[in-house]
């Protein structure tokens, strides 16, 4: 998950990009006028977004991703499940047979790896199973019980208390985590191979959660499906959905020689709405641009047209 507003300021103030007066006046602000603290100081003209994603990432000792430049296939973001990316705000970027490389808002979530591990390659998501509040009051009354047990220890030969840090290493060690499982029974039962962590930001993340939707059920998909009907059908098709599902926008975007994805523009949200083969594509453009008034023959300079259809 993201870091909290007051993790990432004294991120900043240790860093040296604010000081404490200046980080405590922000929050105010933030705070009262119900922003994020990344605005707040960019309003201020203290530090622009791009300087804070790179203290964070300096921070985590972490390369900087930039997603809106390097997006991740479609193939490589469905590698994890929608429900554990947008949990732990996690995707992936790469993916080849032995490694993976996976951007991320903070890699020092609790058991993130493991998480990763037994989910990478899975369609549904696999989440650990919490335990029960009867449970854990029971687990919690065992406890106190084997405390009151315990032989008092002598004046001044406390037992200190364990740090956070020696906690984890124990319990990893013990083959806990969220799984129960640990990193080594993770990686029997999941992914084996490399994992690498590069930073990315909130908002970059955020935007590859959009990618996950599913395509729209068109007709026109249907047709091309089932082989039925040939370019000036499709096309009528391609229109109708797009009137039908209130779409402002058809794009049409080709994938070299296999076929074209349509994508429709829904309430400012591009969504896939089919896969057009190459053999009908080239007949569908051509009648656009006749329809529109273009050449047919020009391939590579941009055109503009327009046209009129009654439907």
């Amino acid at each position: 998950m993201p870091l909290e507003d007051v993790a990432v300021g004294q991120i900043l103030v240790k860093q040296s990009y604010l000081s404490e007066e200046e980080l405590q006046n922000a929050l105010l602000e933030a705070k009262e006028n119900k922003q994020s603290l990344i605005n707040v100081l960019s309003g201020q003209g203290l530090i622009t977004p791009s300087l804070i994603q790179g203290a964070l990432a300096e921070h985590y000792k972490l390369e900087f991703y930039d997603l809106q430049t390097n997006p991740p296939s479609t193939e490589e973001l469905a590698s994890l499940p929608e429900a554990i990316a947008r949990k732990y705000f996690v995707i992936v970027v790469e993916k080849k047979e032995n490694s993976v490389k996976i951007a991320t808002t903070d890699p020092q979530q609790e058991n993130l790896e493991e998480v990763i591990r037994v989910n990478l390659g899975k369609e549904e998501a696999v989440f650990p199973e919490e335990e029960s509040t009867e449970k854990k009051k029971e687990k919690k009354g065992e406890e106190e019980e084997k405390k009151s047990e315990e032989p008092k220890k002598e004046k001044g030969k406390e037992e200190k208390p364990k740090s956070k840090e020696k906690e984890v290493k124990e319990k990893k060690k013990a083959g806990g985590g969220f799984f129960g499982l640990g990193r080594k029974k993770a990686e029997a039962e999941g992914f084996k191979g490399k994992i690498t962590y590069v930073f990315a930001s909130k908002e970059g993340i955020e935007a590859m959660f959009l990618r996950y939707r599913k395509p729209l059920a068109t007709r026109f998909q249907q047709i091309v499906d089932a082989e039925k009907e040939v370019a000036p059908e499709i096309l009528v098709e391609i229109i109708n959905d797009a009137i039908q599902l209130r779409a402002s926008d058809i794009h049409f975007e080709p994938q070299g020689d296999k076929f074209t994805i349509v994508r429709f523009r829904v309430d400012g949200v591009m969504h896939e709405a089919g896969r057009i083969p190459k053999i009908y594509y080239e007949g569908v453009v051509n009648l656009i641009k006749i329809e529109a008034n273009m050449r047919i023959d020009e391939h590579f300079a941009p055109q503009d047209g327009a046209g009129d259809e009654l439907l």
